[in-house]
């Protein structure tokens, strides 16, 4: 069984053609579905798995502040530049502990873990 390294090693050597292909689709198509379903802004929404984080940067133009959590250090390095949002936290964390996040403490009002 792959581990979570396995995973995070994936990512790694794929970022530049994989953030290619994740901001090719506007994160409002892909979310369609969950905008009835959030609260109103500003709440503090956790995405987990974030990879270039389309999605906390369409979470934050709408008032959203966002823990984006990507394990990958080259995924991240692919996104930081393309969103450098304001109401955007970029974190190293990873699933299934999600040690740093409980150690901030921070009650988040959504979870989002989409493509994980």
């Amino acid at each position: 069984m792959p581990s979570a390294d396995d995973a995070v090693g994936w990512y790694e050597g794929r970022a530049e053609a994989l953030a290619r292909q994740y901001e090719a689709v506007p994160a409002d198509e892909v979310h369609v579905w969950l905008q009835a379903l959030l609260p109103t802004a500003p709440a503090l929404l956790l995405d987990v798995g974030v990879e270039t984080d389309r999605d906390a940067a369409w979470l934050a133009s709408q008032g959203y502040e966002v823990l984006a959590v990507e394990p990958s250090v080259a995924m991240r390095r692919e996104g930081q530049p393309l969103h450098p949002a304001n109401r955007i936290r970029w974190l190293e964390d990873r699933l299934a502990t999600l040690a740093t996040i409980l150690r901030l403490g921070l009650p988040a009002d959504v979870i989002l873990l989409s493509g994980v």
